[in-house]
């Protein structure tokens, strides 16, 4: 079923395989780092097309977003180019060419 969202390939942990995940407006739960490595190593993916939306106290809305191509290293924290830290916990939304994929 193709749905206006479209599909993203999600890591799938029963069998340990990457399968189709279907975005719709009901969210599946997928792995945060799984999603974003495969965002950032796939070539199918173009990683400068991500919008990655975190909590960031003193803002405006107390929300912030960052661009894929603004990121570094991937782990525990996003690493950003500019030597700052992104708790992975903080993160809230993900939006990949303008559409959301992931919501916490």
């Amino acid at each position: 079923m193709q749905t206006r969202y479209g599909a993203i390939q999600c890591f799938k942990g029963e069998n340990n395989q990457w399968r189709d995940l279907i975005i719709s407006s009901h969210f599946f739960f997928v792995n945060l780092l799984d999603l974003l490595n495969k965002l950032k190593w796939d070539k199918k993916y173009d990683f400068s097309k991500v919008r990655i939306w975190y909590v960031s106290r003193g803002e405006a809305n107390d929300l912030s977003c960052v661009n894929g191509n603004e990121i570094k290293n991937i782990g525990k924290f996003l690493e950003t180019k500019d030597g700052g830290y992104i708790p992975i916990h903080r993160i809230v939304r993900i939006e990949y060419e303008g559409k959301e994929v992931w919501k916490r």
